[in-house]
């Protein structure tokens, strides 16, 4: 049975990055970010994250410079799926 129980998932004493931002996503201009949103999906969710960066994500992008949203992703099963997320994270 899956948890939902994030602390099973985020290892803070190792580096389980697979993909790194290249940007400074988490920062506003101005140094501060009154709200941080970070959207837990799926590996294969890669359509519906596109969704939300078309929708209320390009809102919160364009409109409103304190506001950063971020994708938290678990690694993928394939390596094909790791390429396509890549791929399409270079594309934004």
């Amino acid at each position: 049975m899956q948890t939902r129980n994030m602390a099973e998932y985020l290892l803070a004493d190792q580096n389980t990055t697979v993909l790194e931002p290249t940007g400074v996503q988490c920062r506003a201009e101005d140094g501060h970010v009154n709200l941080l949103i970070v959207v837990h999906s799926a590996t294969s969710h890669g359509e519906e994250r596109t969704t939300i960066r078309e929708t209320w994500g390009r809102v919160a992008k364009e409109d409103l410079p304190d506001v950063r949203l971020i994708f938290l992703l678990g690694m993928p099963p394939t390596l094909e799926l790791q390429r396509a997320i890549v791929a399409s994270q270079a594309e934004i």
